[in-house]
């Protein structure tokens, strides 16, 4: 769990110093994995900003799992994230990962950031030239098919290309570009292997949070990788401040 002070993503510590600590699960899904927690108010010892304001937690995820008949193994899964982060990514350029990163997790492939995730190293063929990836879109409705804006309540921008990636006009965004938390992490219980990415939104925007998914936009036209719903949707309110998780996951056995 992390929290902002001034715009970037900081540690638990943190949040459990300047915040009364009580998660609680507002929305899950059958799984269990994705949902939304509030996590508490923040104390008088906040940052000004912050102070008295609600913070929350919304999960989402995708989960990529393999036929049964033809089973990954753990360096099969391993690869998979590997290259689902250097996939999504456009257009060709030099902006890397490594000064956009949450280290909340540093595991699985972290220590790789600086020689390979970098948009210059994306896998060829995936790339759109004109687009730029990946976006948080925060849906306030379900999508209808895999392209526009209209469900969209609310984005952010990927950080290594925060400043040349275009808006999405008509839609508040959000102040934090979305950062790389996790890259290629484990998770032996469930035996998945994992990218997370983060941000936060500590804006007064209001809004509605039915899901979220992962997409490119190339200035005209948003694209959505990945889409997932919660079970019911939530509203941001002008005193929220959420952050939101991106779990892509891939099973192995």
């Amino acid at each position: 769990m992390s929290c902002t002070a001034s715009g970037s993503l900081v540690k638990e510590d943190y949040v459990k110093k300047l915040v009364k600590y009580e998660p609680s699960p507002i929305l899950t899904d059958s799984e269990g994995i994705g949902g939304v927690w509030e996590v508490g108010k923040f104390s008088d010892s906040a940052p000004k900003h912050l102070r008295r304001r609600r913070l929350y937690t919304a999960i989402f995820h995708a989960t990529l799992q393999p036929s049964p008949s033809d089973p990954l193994t753990f360096h099969g899964a391993d690869i998979i994230a590997w290259f689902q982060l250097l996939g999504m990514c456009a257009p060709m350029g030099n902006a890397s990962w490594k000064n956009c990163t949450d280290s909340l997790e540093q595991c699985g492939n972290y220590q790789y950031i600086e020689s390979y995730a970098n948009y210059s190293k994306c896998m060829e063929g995936t790339e759109v030239s004109s687009a730029y990836g990946p976006y948080l879109l925060i849906f306030s409705s379900t999508p209808s098919s895999n392209v526009g804006t209209t469900p969209v309540s609310a984005y952010a921008k990927p950080c290594p290309v925060e400043s040349s990636a275009p808006d999405i006009s008509g839609k508040p965004k959000i102040p934090v570009p979305l950062k790389l938390r996790a890259w290629g992490c484990t998770d032996a219980t469930n035996k998945l292997v994992y990218n997370r990415y983060v941000t936060i939104d500590s804006s007064t925007n209001t809004y509605t949070i039915a899901g979220g998914g992962l997409g490119y936009h190339d200035g005209n036209t948003v694209v959505y990788w990945m889409v997932y719903m919660l079970p019911s949707s939530t509203t941001k309110g002008s005193g929220d401040v959420f952050q939101y998780i991106y779990q892509v996951a891939t099973q192995y056995q």
